[in-house]
């Protein structure tokens, strides 16, 4: 029998890991270029997900909307486009619609929207909102509420502003204020499933949120974008985008669903206004 050295043994797996490595550069260079050189439908995309997310931020039930729109998404983004395409069951979830009604029967009301909609977790979210509906209604109003929002004066204020709602973690601390295009969430990326599909695509192993935050604005500023930019395309053209880095699904297996045309179901556009 023979017997491979300790030496032999160290010098193949130095081999194996440069072999690694050389290939995700490679595949992190070709979705580099590819950024650098995007499709003049992209680039008209990306405008129109701005102007969309700028005419959004003037909604005066501003908050709730981003609420609601966050608890439809969390999971799958169709619920958001069910609950978009039932425009009677969109009314119902309405600030002014839920606002007579007492906290039972508005708890009640929003489950019903939500289960109509198929969004997922129903009967977890449908209180969240309920409470959050509450803390709207101590803040003076749906109106007030937007205002004070909107006036907040820092990135982290902002931040924290939105985790203290019920249902806002790190991915929709970021992403609700990303929906409206805000100038200090425009360097920010939301990490989902589909952003960390793309990355262990590339052989990111990172597993902290800022971690995987940092990988992608480190490719959006070589791409010369800005990393709301690079979240976008990276979302509504997830399939493009591995398809440009060779991804073959045996190299990461991960659930996800279909990717849906922005003005349908994407972030950023993918809510109807």
């Amino acid at each position: 029998m023979n017997w491979q050295s300790l030496d032999d043994v160290l010098d193949n797996t130095n081999r194996e890991g440069c072999q690694m490595t050389i290939v995700l550069e490679s595949k992190r260079s070709l979705l580099v270029t590819s950024l650098s050189h995007l499709p003049s439908y992209m680039q008209n995309r990306l405008r129109e997900l701005k102007a969309e997310g700028l005419d959004r931020a003037k909604r005066p039930d501003l908050l709730w909307y981003l609420l609601v729109l966050s608890a439809a998404t969390q999971g799958n983004s169709r619920g958001w486009t069910n609950l978009c395409g039932d425009l009677a069951n969109l009314h119902s979830v309405d600030f002014a619609v839920l606002a007579p009604l007492d906290h039972k029967t508005r708890e009640e009301q929003i489950l019903t929207a939500l289960r109509k909609a198929e969004v997922r977790m129903q009967t977890i979210k449908a209180p969240a909102l309920a409470a959050n509906f509450e803390r709207i209604v101590k803040m003076g109003g749906v109106e007030q509420a937007t205002k004070r929002m909107l006036s907040l004066p820092s990135r982290d204020a902002k931040f924290l502003f939105m985790k203290t709602f019920h249902g806002i973690g790190e991915k929709y601390g970021r992403n609700v204020w990303m929906d409206i295009y805000d100038p200090a969430f425009r360097d920010t990326v939301a990490v989902d499933e589909r952003l960390k599909k793309v990355a262990r695509a590339l052989g990111f192993t990172g597993r902290r949120y800022r971690q995987a935050e940092e990988f992608y604005c480190a490719i959006a500023r070589d791409a010369d974008l800005e990393p709301w930019e690079l979240d976008r395309l990276l979302y509504n053209y997830t399939d493009f985008f591995l398809g440009v880095i060779g991804y073959a699904e045996d190299e990461v297996s991960i659930s996800e669903t279909p990717t849906v045309n922005a003005s349908e179901a994407g972030r950023c556009g993918k809510y109807c206004s």
